[in-house]
């Protein structure tokens, strides 16, 4: 399952916890790495979720952020394969996770 299309939404909906931000990263990353599809780096650096994930933390750390553009193509493309992973799964989407924002873990 594309954990981290979801991760990247609920992140991009205002996250505040840089810690939790880059936890995401990291896994996201490993989640292409083990991809069928993965060619190396520019699997990771072509990502629309972990693009996604890196503006919100460049964002908070005061580095500036995406074109929207490029913001719209990468939300736009994670829902769609949120999506393909919940029709596969039978589960929701998305849930209330609050992570990401800082009321949570």
């Amino acid at each position: 399952m594309a954990t981290r299309h979801k991760n990247a939404l609920l992140i991009d909906m205002g996250a505040v916890n840089p810690e939790g931000i880059a936890r995401a990263f990291v896994e996201g990353c490993e989640e292409v790495r083990a991809s069928p599809n993965f060619t190396g780096t520019d699997s990771l650096r072509k990502d629309e979720a972990l693009r996604l994930i890196v503006n919100q933390l460049s964002f908070m750390m005061g580095n500036g952020e995406m074109s929207f553009e490029d913001h719209s193509i990468c939300t736009s493309r994670c829902k769609i394969e949120l999506g393909r992973d919940a029709k596969l799964s039978g589960r929701p989407a998305v849930d209330n996770d609050l992570t990401f924002r800082g009321d949570g873990k």
